[in-house]
């Protein structure tokens, strides 16, 4: 880890921790938010903030449509457009964030990567929070990072007051 990422605060994790995702109770609530007003389709959107190696730490959370066609299917999948990503990306740049990684809403279901989300999911090294939603509200939150063998390893979530 470099004295950039010791300055931000990131503290040295031994390197057999699992990844770490770390994001404030207020950004979590963000998206837990978007989860429920787009209930009973998925939601979607970006995480930015600052990486150091398997550490991540999201400092901005940015909505994103849900594109998915046809519409009909919104409830098991989603699609964003990649021009949102490039103008977040572009946005946070200026405050020295980088894209750290994804969000998105499991409606009736759980806060675990189905073979859809391995299967589409296009960015190894970035962290993937999913929020598991119903009727009733948001439920588990839950975070994943995608190797480059395309499978999902669980990553350890640290909610921050």
């Amino acid at each position: 880890m470099g004295a950039a990422a010791l300055s931000r605060g990131l503290s040295p994790r031994p390197r057999c921790a699992p990844a770490l995702l770390r994001i404030s109770r207020a950004l979590l609530s963000e998206v837990r938010a978007h989860a429920a007003a787009t209930f009973p389709e998925e939601c979607c959107g970006f995480l930015l903030g600052e990486a150091a190696g398997d550490d991540r730490t999201v400092r901005a959370v940015v909505r994103a449509a849900n594109t998915f066609a046809p519409p009909e299917l919104r409830a098991r999948h989603y699609a964003y457009d990649p021009l949102a990503l490039v103008r977040a990306e572009e946005e946070q740049a200026a405050r020295g964030f980088e894209h750290v990684g994804f969000y998105h809403s499991h409606p009736t279901g759980v806060a675990r990567p189905s073979e859809y989300d391995r299967l589409h999911a296009g960015f190894a090294g970035q962290s993937y929070l999913i929020v598991a939603v119903t009727a009733k509200g948001p439920g588990e939150a839950a975070s994943f990072a995608l190797s480059a063998d395309r499978t999902f390893k669980s990553e350890e979530l640290l909610v921050l007051p």
